[in-house]
């Protein structure tokens, strides 16, 4: 049986020096027999609503996709006031919409039509701040409980370092509130946070071996890896993203790490995950510390993007 799956993003891929793994997990998804994508939530978070718009579309053309449904949701509306005053934040959001209405969220309306058509049975994949899913609760109490899981990608344990940079942490601060809402879900939530997903590392040599992949494509990635390059000092990007997509169809290859964290609107918005200690509320996740089998983790990866490209007659 497939795995029904809504995959809910902030995909920037093609868009110079912003982030190409959404983009890659929908690639990813594409290419898994197993999968069925029941459609795409967009958000804010990479970058502006309105270029993830533009970027996700223009991804479902190229890959001749523009069947799977696909809506818009949260742009970003000054819902951490921290985010919004960081160089990066400032930069990323200065275009964005001013004028959202909550009930104008298409995508949120998408998620309550199909948890409630598929109950128990559909995986949402979020990759980006968790406004829509959210939104979703708002609108339908019992929404959470009719989701299969919710397998997200976010958060630290502790300072989050790549190469000379620390860096900041988004999927969850961005939306603080929103964040809390899922992580105190009903169904079975499971988080991959930055430290598990920096095992994923995506080097030049790896794109070597992506030669079924277009010029176009390989000279996206290429780029993204030499401006990770110039920034950070590493030779190599991490597969965010990739990770809990990973995790839907191979959860084998993971720990499974059950653990209670504590998680409020305020800590959230550093996205801090802390270990329950003491009194108050704390909430019951899967946290998986490590990858078992790294070399099986990009052979998945590669036999999933292999075909995907062979499927939509790409250079092999």
């Amino acid at each position: 049986m497939k795995t029904k799956v809504i995959f809910d993003c902030d995909n920037t891929m093609g868009r110079p020096t912003r982030d190409v793994d959404d983009g890659l997990v929908l690639l990813y998804l594409l290419g898994r027999e197993e999968v069925d994508l029941l459609g795409i939530t967009n958000t804010f978070g990479n970058s502006t609503l309105k270029e993830v718009e533009f970027y996700t579309k223009k991804l479902l053309k190229e890959v001749g996709r523009e069947d799977i449904p696909r809506f818009s949701g949260e742009p970003f509306a000054n819902q951490n006031a921290y985010v919004a005053s960081t160089s990066a934040g400032l930069s990323r959001y200065e275009d964005e919409f001013t004028d959202y209405q909550a009930e104008n969220n298409k995508a949120a309306e998408f998620l309550v039509e199909e948890v409630n058509k598929y109950p128990g049975k559909v995986v949402i994949l979020a990759a980006g701040p968790m406004g829509n899913l959210y939104e979703a609760s708002r609108r339908d109490p019992g929404f959470f409980s009719k989701v299969k899981e919710i397998v997200a990608m976010g958060g630290y344990v502790h300072d989050l370092v790549v190469g000379w940079k620390q860096c900041k942490e988004l999927n969850m601060a961005s939306n603080p509130k929103a964040a809390e809402a899922m992580l105190y879900a009903s169904c079975p939530v499971t988080v991959m946070n930055g430290h598990v997903c920096l095992q994923a590392p995506f080097t030049y040599e790896d794109l070597e071996k992506a030669d079924f992949w277009s010029e176009d494509r390989r000279r996206i990635v290429s780029d993204w890896l030499d401006y990770i390059h110039q920034t950070f000092g590493v030779e190599c990007f991490f597969l965010w993203d990739l990770v809990p997509a990973v995790y839907i169809t191979n959860p084998e290859i993971f720990d499974r790490n059950e653990i209670m964290i504590y998680a409020n609107e305020e800590s959230l918005k550093t996205g801090m995950l802390k270990p329950h200690v003491g009194p108050g509320k704390g909430t019951n996740i899967n946290m998986p510390e490590k990858i078992l089998d790294p070399k099986a983790f990009m052979d998945i990866l590669f036999a999933a993007w292999r075909r995907e490209s062979m499927i939509n007659g790409e250079k092999r």
